[in-house]
């Protein structure tokens, strides 16, 4: 590809640029292509499956393949013209997304004249700090955690029980938290601090690094429940995100701001759409917040969840490792997953 800055050229990104264009025929030598002429890949390709029932399904998966070397290499040109402009509109909605989630509590803007950044301000003044009255968060399910067999037969025979992980990370102003959320915190690491104690530590901390005055908090919903689709998303709204705003923050009223991938089986579907559209309308729950759902292409934007949850199947995995019959450490359910990282995560 030809240099560039942030985004691939739009000439290069449709494979129409006299420089870069024919470039990918100098990945192997004349040798190469002679000594072996065909190239085994795995192919991203629809699968049919029959139900129990005898109804003929369709799905995708990677599927071994081979192909002529010449073959290969035009057909990866082909697709690179879908590939690269794909990747050009996730940065491009990584850059904007940044510019919202790197400073969603906007303090600088309320600042009095001539003074730049908030921690420039004395500290008496930094637990009355006006902010915008706004909030976001990150949402993408995981890959659903499979609970093992520790027998070989049960690995071939038997189906896996699964637990599905539904990662939200959310950024909200540290004024608009309330006292009774840093007393948590403080019971929790046993500081030994007062609720306002606290809150005044995590601001000296966020000062100290020239940060906004946000925090980022973590949640997960965990659930038997095998699909990850819309349905899930609006009873974690309901039933557990809204609850734990109205019991920590002062969020009445906000902009909550969404960002998610663009998965069509997911929060890109008519469904789902419907759900944004009515949210203003679940007025018994919902705080009177306005909801703004931002998509990413997919399989991009829900980075900041990723980690976290990999990181709680991680610990799950590490536990049930440990399993022998004399101290069984087995987590059959998802209760008893939700269990353990509630004491360990």
């Amino acid at each position: 590809m030809c240099i560039r800055d942030r985004y691939y050229h739009q000439r290069c990104a449709e494979r129409t640029c006299s420089n870069c264009k024919t470039k990918l025929s100098n990945l192997i030598t004349t040798q190469e292509m002679q000594a072996a002429p065909i190239i085994k890949y795995q192919k991203w390709d629809e699968v049919p499956y029959i139900t129990k029932d005898g109804r003929e399904l369709k799905n995708h998966d990677f599927l071994p393949a081979e192909a002529a070397i010449n073959d290969f290499i035009e057909m990866v040109n082909s697709q690179l013209c879908e590939l690269l402009a794909h990747h050009n509109r996730a940065k491009y909605l990584d850059d904007d997304w940044k510019k919202v989630w790197d400073n969603m509590s906007r303090a600088d803007e309320f600042l009095p004249d001539g003074t730049e950044h908030w921690w420039d301000l004395p500290e008496e003044q930094w637990v009355d700090l006006q902010v915008a009255n706004q909030f976001g968060t990150v949402i993408d399910y995981a890959n659903s955690y499979l609970s093992e067999h520790k027998e070989e037969h049960m690995q071939q025979f038997w189906s896996h029980s699964s637990t599905t992980i539904l990662g939200c990370v959310m950024k909200v102003a540290v004024s608009k938290l309330k006292d009774s959320f840093f007393a948590d915190q403080a019971e929790l690491s046993k500081c030994g601090r007062t609720a306002a104690e606290e809150r005044m530590e995590v601001l000296r901390t966020l000062a100290h690094h020239h940060q906004p005055p946000e925090l980022t908090i973590m949640h997960m919903g965990i659930t038997s429940n095998p699909h990850h689709d819309t349905a899930g998303i609006q009873h974690f709204f309901e039933h557990n995100l809204y609850p734990w705003l109205q019991e920590n923050t002062c969020l009445e009223g906000a902009r909550h701001i969404v960002r998610s991938d663009g998965c069509a089986g997911q929060m890109k579907s008519g469904r789902h759409f419907r759900f944004i559209a009515n949210f203003h309308s679940f007025t018994d729950w919902n705080l009177d917040c306005r909801l703004i759902w931002s998509h990413s292409e997919s399989c991009h934007g829900k980075d900041l969840s990723d980690p976290e949850c990999g990181r709680a199947k991680f610990i799950l995995r590490c536990h049930e490792m440990r399993h022998t019959a004399d101290n069984p450490t087995e987590l059959k359910t998802s209760r008893e997953q939700f269990e353990h990282l509630l004491k360990h995560h």
